[in-house]
């Protein structure tokens, strides 16, 4: 498997919004002329690389970098998008051709993101402009229930796929502890998603679950969970930040610094000892 390197390109302050949810707990922004250099290094260094952080659209120039890592969708909450459609042209210049795009169904006043009107505006003009757009949605203990709804708007607003991700107590989420799922209403939500997959077929709407809700009976990550291989954190994974140091995974930057990108190498001090049979935010969310 070849590894993957997740560039970190700028903090949350660096973000239009201020969503609860945000798991970014690092501060600073690595410039889009660093950023490309990076990437030329890491590349060279036989890696993959992803372009990543908290609204890089604040800058275009970052746009460059994204084309130099081959990556061709982008993470955005679409504001800027509504606000001028020149990005739309600028996205499809630098090879950007799938939006992915936050929308909270049923929280997004809860985690203050962006209203549920306005993506909807947003994914009409993508769709008008032959974007993909796969939509990113929080489950919390409040929604977890409405798949079928969300689904169903997810389909109706003109997405291809929605990719459901777990609510973490990291970053701003550790304030709020209230919004988590436990054990059994994760399994619910597994079988709803299951019974939703029977209603749309993939090409109508790609219905996925994010990795760290952990392994599903009967799934391919069972299979690694079993093989004590679920979480590639660390291994085939990491993650630098813009002040350069490394950890396993996004979803891990607080208290698990595994060293620094410096001088071209990647120089790692420690490695994640944990059980890699589930998500290790499992066992490190405070």
């Amino acid at each position: 498997m070849k590894k993957k390197v997740v560039l970190m390109v700028n903090d949350k302050d660096a973000c239009n919004i201020a969503c609860k949810k945000c798991y970014l707990p690092f501060q600073g922004v690595k410039s889009a002329e660093d950023t490309i250099r990076d990437v030329e290094t890491l590349h060279s260094l036989g890696f993959d690389v992803t372009i990543a952080g908290s609204e890089t659209l604040m800058d275009t120039n970052y746009l460059d970098a994204y084309q130099k890592a081959g990556q061709d969708y982008i993470l955005t909450n679409g504001l800027l998008l509504l606000q001028n459609s020149k990005y739309f042209g600028l996205l499809k210049e630098h090879g950007i051709n799938t939006l992915q795009i936050s929308a909270d169904f049923g929280v997004q006043s809860d985690m203050s993101s962006v209203p549920l009107t306005l993506v909807e505006r947003v994914v009409k003009l993508a769709v008008e402009r032959d974007f993909q757009v796969r939509l990113t949605t929080l489950i919390t203990e409040k929604n977890y229930q409405d798949v079928l709804s969300m689904c169903k708007q997810a389909y109706e607003m003109g997405a291809q796929e929605i990719r459901f991700l777990r609510y973490l107590e990291l970053g701003s989420g550790a304030n709020h502890p209230e919004f988590s799922l436990d054990k059994e209403q994760i399994l619910q939500f597994f079988d709803l998603v299951q019974e939703t997959r029977s209603i749309y077929s993939q090409e109508e709407l790609n219905i996925k679950i994010h990795g760290n809700f952990g392994p599903r009976q009967g799934s391919k990550g069972e299979d690694l969970s079993l093989q004590n291989s679920y979480c590639p954190a660390g291994e085939s994974l990491f993650v630098i930040t813009p002040n350069n140091k490394i950890y396993g995974c996004p979803f891990l930057i607080k208290d698990q610094e595994l060293g620094h990108f410096t001088n071209g190498e990647l120089k790692l001090d420690r490695e994640l000892d944990h059980s890699r049979a589930n998500c290790l935010t499992y066992s490190l969310e405070v």
